[in-house]
């Protein structure tokens, strides 16, 4: 019994102590959740036709899948069963079980399909089509396309507003934002914005759309409360994919040629003048009396360099993610063929991971 609980004691300290190293090398944000979902990713790989999913904390690549061609975009449902993948070189939604990593069935949308949407309740998808100039609503139960709908050139980025009563989608090829109706299938109204708008982001509990300009080394930020545009928020060079918490209330943004991750704020407060500054800018957005001011800033720019390489690669970041706890980012590396995992609290690389080629779309397994 004695050397019973002498080995216990041993295996407590011995335990206590690989929690302490784990915590002095900044990784304890890496674990998460009982089931340890939110440690993993998918990942498309747009140049090899594949999927990859990713262990975060073994930093290594633990399956890959062959798709179709030239895999864009992911979307995970709630329930971490389904991953619905852009296959934007033959025009459909493949559905890959997650569980058995396999591709099954095909959902046929416009032209070379790009940015994916899931609605709140996980019954939907919306997709922009590149090819056709157009916005395809899927059912995602009985897996088909129930409409699709034209708007402007060369769409790109898309997502669900407004309790999903609403599409944003910006048009790459006209430097332009779309509001769609989906209920009634038209478009509401058309913004113009930067050159080269791409990614699209909605921060659904203050109803605003940040959509990065690719071309203009900024983002467009829309009030969809008051169907408005905000002014420009200033981020770096190219600024291309990224994506909203799960609250609403923070943002990442990958900027290409500068290969940095543009860290952005959300916040709401009720204002009762009419002439209120807005988003680091001495412009002045006019709002009714006694109405609530969004406020969109960028808290902080961390470059992609990972501390103990010796000569850091001249990266190029296609796309990021954020973890529901905002603990952790994940972004690609389109020039490396690589992932970078980020402590957000501590702006720092964790580490990066080697994945497929050109790899695009980024989305976390579960919640």
């Amino acid at each position: 019994m004695l050397e019973r609980n002498k080995h216990s004691v041993i295996s407590s300290t011995l335990l206590i102590t690989l929690a302490a190293l784990i915590f002095l090398n900044g990784e304890i944000v890496l674990g998460r959740g009982k089931s340890g979902s939110g440690n993993f990713v998918l990942v498309t790989n747009w140049g090899d036709d594949t999927v990859s999913m990713v262990d975060i904390i073994k930093g290594a690549e633990m399956s890959t899948i062959r798709v179709g061609k030239k895999p864009y975009d992911v979307k995970v449902d709630a329930s971490g069963r389904f991953a619905y993948v852009s296959i934007s070189g033959e025009s459909y939604i493949a559905v890959i079980d997650i569980q058995a990593m396999l591709a099954g069935d095909r959902i046929p949308v416009g032209q070379s399909p790009r940015e994916i949407d899931l609605s709140g309740d996980g019954k939907h998808a919306i997709v922009a089509n590149s090819g056709d100039n157009s916005l395809s609503y899927i059912d995602l139960q009985n897996r088909r396309e129930i409409f699709r709908i034209k708007v402007g050139n060369i769409p790109y980025g898309v997502g669900f507003a407004k309790d999903d009563t609403l599409a944003v989608v910006s048009n790459w090829g006209e430097g332009s934002v779309s509001i769609v109706d989906i209920a009634n299938r038209k478009e509401l109204k058309k913004f113009q914005v930067g050159a080269l708008p791409y990614t699209v982001m909605v921060a659904q509990p203050t109803n605003t759309a940040i959509v990065t300009n690719f071309g203009a080394d900024q983002a467009s930020v829309i009030d969809l409360n008051n169907l408005t545009l905000m002014p420009n928020l200033p981020l770096g060079r190219s600024p291309w994919g990224g994506s909203v918490s799960a609250d609403g209330q923070m943002a990442v943004i990958c900027n290409f040629f500068s290969a940095e991750l543009s860290f952005l704020s959300i916040t709401k407060s009720e204002v009762a003048t009419t002439d209120m500054p807005t988003i680091q800018t001495a412009s002045v957005h006019r709002q009714p009396a006694n109405s609530a001011r969004i406020n969109v800033h960028e808290t902080s720019r961390l470059p992609l360099v990972q501390a103990d390489r010796a000569v850091a690669p001249e990266g190029r970041s296609k796309n990021a993610v954020l973890r529901d706890d905002k603990t952790v980012a994940v972004a690609s590396d389109l020039a490396n063929n690589e992932l970078f995992v980020v402590d957000v609290a501590n702006q720092k690389v964790l580490r990066t991971i080697p994945v497929g080629k050109a790899p695009y779309g980024i989305a976390f397994l579960g919640r």
